[in-house]
C-alpha cells in the first residue's frame, strides 16, 4: 500500500525549510527515514569530510559521487535538489557572489507542458510531484564558468 500524500505535508516539508538552502543550510528534498529504508535499497546517510551536515543518498552511486566531487574541489553539494512546479528563483540566485540579476525559472509545470511530458500527481491526490535532481554541485569557475553543475545518478540498465 503506497502511502498517502497531503497538502498538510507538502505544507510542512516547506516549514521545514525542505529544499532549500546552501552550504549547511541546505536541507533535501528528499530526506531518508527509518520507514523510508527496505531491505533491498542502498539508501543511506553518510558524511564528507570538511561538512557538518550528513547528506541524504538514495543510492551508492550517489554517495559514491558526492565523495568523488568533494574530492575534486566541489565546495556545496546539494542532494535531492528539488525542480519546483511554480515559477522559482533560478538555482544560480542562491550562490550570490554578483552572479548578475537572478533570473526567475518557469517552473517545471511549464516546461513539462513546453515538452508534452505529464508530470505525475502524488498518489491519492491532485498534488503534482515535486522532482528531484540527484546533486546539485557547485564547482570552483576553473572547472565550470557556471558554477553550478546538475548531475543524474543513474545506471544505464536496470
Amino acid at each position: 500500500m503506497s502511502r498517502k500524500f497531503s497538502l498538510p505535508q507538502l505544507q510542512l516539508a516547506f516549514k521545514q525549510g525542505r529544499g532549500i538552502g546552501v552550504g549547511e543550510d541546505y536541507r533535501p528534498w528528499i530526506q531518508i527515514t527509518r520507514s523510508r529504508s527496505s531491505p533491498m535499497s542502498n539508501l543511506r546517510v553518510t558524511q564528507i569530510p570538511y561538512m557538518r551536515r550528513s547528506l541524504h543518498c538514495l543510492s551508492r552511486g550517489e554517495a559514491h559521487m558526492v565523495h568523488f566531487l568533494r574530492w575534486v574541489g566541489a565546495s556545496d553539494i546539494r542532494e535531492q535538489y528539488p525542480m519546483w512546479n511554480w515559477p522559482h528563483l533560478h538555482p544560480l540566485a542562491q550562490l550570490g557572489g554578483g552572479l548578475g540579476d537572478p533570473e526567475v525559472h518557469p517552473g517545471m509545470a511549464v516546461v513539462a507542458e513546453k515538452v508534452q511530458f505529464a508530470l505525475r500527481t502524488y498518489p491519492g491526490t491532485d498534488i503534482r510531484t515535486v522532482l528531484t535532481m540527484d546533486l546539485m554541485v557547485t564547482v570552483p569557475a576553473e572547472i565550470n564558468s557556471a558554477r553550478l553543475v546538475a548531475i543524474s545518478c543513474k545506471p544505464l540498465q536496470r
